[in-house]
């Protein structure tokens, strides 16, 4: 069987060692996209973050302090010691603020894509939307020794995708879910955001680029996964997605 993986499942692939035993990984049944890489490097502008306030702070209690008021979601402010917990996976050594320091610079520099390539290497990655953020590099300001911050949004006026294109190709589909959406109060009253932006692009094409974009994220990895896999997530919206897509879906 063939997996086509969403972003939830490249994480679990990556950072839950259990996950690694899959067979699935080793046989290459594991297949994903460029958008899914997209989602999941946010992690570096995570570390990217991180990085900078432990460069200004010069103090890890300060540092860990300013990253969770920076991120306030739990979403986004457990995804740092996500990191730490796979930099140091293999240390049995003490934690300090130097080698924490380096080996985030290693996070963003190489490890981070590089790991993604590990379980989900590029030649079974589909380009559908051909997202070029997916191709987002960091560089170091050599003055400064802060990586360049970059934004992982796009803007509307952007050449830098194939959403438009995407989108009028999967136009039938994107109108069958924002309907069975409209119809179900209960999942509706969770992905009202992604339907009133469902119902935009459906006026406008480009009106789900930007920060549109990555809030109905979900919704355009099911459109992009061939029919012949199985959408594999732990997010049981794809099972919803999935019956109106006619598309096979797993939860892990």
């Amino acid at each position: 069987m063939e997996y086509f993986a969403d972003t939830t499942i490249a994480y679990d692939l990556i950072f839950k060692p259990e996950s690694q035993k899959d067979n699935n990984i080793r046989s290459g049944n594991y297949f994903s996209s460029t958008y899914v890489l997209k989602e999941y490097k946010f992690l570096i502008k995570v570390a990217v973050d991180f990085h900078t306030i432990l460069i200004n702070s010069k103090n890890l209690a300060n540092s860990f302090y300013k990253l969770s008021k920076m991120y306030k979601s739990i979403k986004y402010s457990d995804k740092i010691f996500v990191i730490l917990s796979k930099l140091f996976d293999e240390d049995n050594e003490q934690i300090s603020f130097d080698k924490i320091l380096s080996k985030i610079e290693y996070f963003i520099s190489d490890w981070c894509e590089q790991m993604f390539f590990n379980v989900l290497p590029k030649e079974n990655l589909y380009n559908f939307t051909k997202c070029k953020l997916s191709d987002l590099k960091f560089e170091k300001i050599p003055e400064t020794g802060i990586f360049r911050n970059k934004s992982f949004y796009c803007r509307k006026k952007e050449n830098i995708c194939d959403l438009e294109n995407f989108f009028q190709k999967h136009r039938d589909e994107i109108e069958r879910v924002s309907l069975k959406l409209g119809e179900n109060e209960n999942i509706l009253k969770k992905h009202k955001e992604e339907n009133d932006i469902l119902l935009k692009v459906l006026k406008e094409y480009k009106n789900g680029k930007g920060k549109n974009c990555p809030r109905i994220g979900d919704i355009i990895i099911a459109l992009e996964a061939p029919n012949t896999h199985t959408i594999i997530s732990t997010d049981h919206f794809f099972e919803f997605l999935g019956e109106i897509l006619n598309k096979k879906t797993e939860i892990k």
